[in-house]
């Protein structure tokens, strides 16, 4: 810190002040005491001083933008903070990688008859792959029983599903999946109200669709069950159908 000289800067009754001295300012400020020098400011001393702050360095000081990398995780791809990446593993730029590096695995069946008349039973099908919807290795995560599915492969679902009748009556199934020795789960249900149309029996179809999203087993046999008996279905490609993506593991 700086005082200025008694001899340039001083009280007014000396005459000179530092607007009109004639030394330039730096060799107008010169240390007072060399030992102790007075603070500048300081009332003691009964000299005024010129305070000089360096100015702050906002570049230096600005937090610097995340950068992210992605993570290969196979069928599930994360977006991870690369300050906590481990520094042993590859870094793999962002821009080389697609959205999605896998497919989501399509499984679809088809009713495999024109019509079925249920009866009694419970249990409706029988189905049919779609090989030209589902993917190529659509038979390594669900395997096809005439009338119900078994699970391959564990993961996170999406179920779909249509059954379209011909009544004028209100229909209702259920979508089933159960552990062997366990008992069933109901993953969801469709309902419908009855037709009050003058249509003939002949014309009077009602669809009933349904979708949901569930976590699947290894193991499990997936089913769909209707509720009233005696009614006419048809299971055929466009109007009956029953569909599988598995979203994750």
């Amino acid at each position: 810190m700086w005082n200025l000289d008694r001899s340039v800067v001083g009280e007014s009754s000396a005459g000179i002040s530092l607007m009109n001295a004639a030394c330039p300012l730096e060799e107008a400020l010169r240390v007072t005491d060399a030992g102790n020098p007075s603070p500048i400011g300081d009332k003691s001393s009964g000299w005024k001083g010129v305070e000089v702050r360096e100015g702050r360095d906002f570049i230096r000081n600005e937090i610097p933008p995340k950068r992210y990398y992605v993570e290969d995780l196979g069928e599930d791809m994360l977006l991870v903070d690369s300050s906590k990446k481990n520094p042993s593993q590859e870094k793999v730029p962002t821009y080389d990688l697609p959205l999605f590096q896998k497919e989501p695995a399509v499984i679809h069946f088809n009713g495999a008859i024109q019509e079925l008349n249920i009866g009694t039973q419970s249990i409706i099908g029988p189905w049919v792959r779609d090989t030209e919807v589902s993917s190529k290795d659509s038979e390594s995560k669900i395997e096809l029983n005439p009338n119900y599915f078994t699970i391959k492969e564990s993961g996170l679902y999406f179920i779909y599903a249509q059954v379209v009748y011909l009544t004028h009556a209100p229909n209702c199934y259920f979508i089933w999946a159960r552990q062997p020795g366990k008992e069933p789960r109901l993953v969801t249900t469709c309902a419908t109200g009855d037709d009050s149309s003058n249509r003939p029996h002949s014309k009077a179809q009602i669809s009933c669709s349904v979708h949901t999203i569930t976590r699947l087993l290894k193991g499990d046999t997936v089913n769909m069950s209707q509720r009233e008996q005696n009614r006419t279905l048809w299971l055929r490609p466009g109007y009956s159908y029953f569909g599988f993506i598995k979203l994750s593991s």
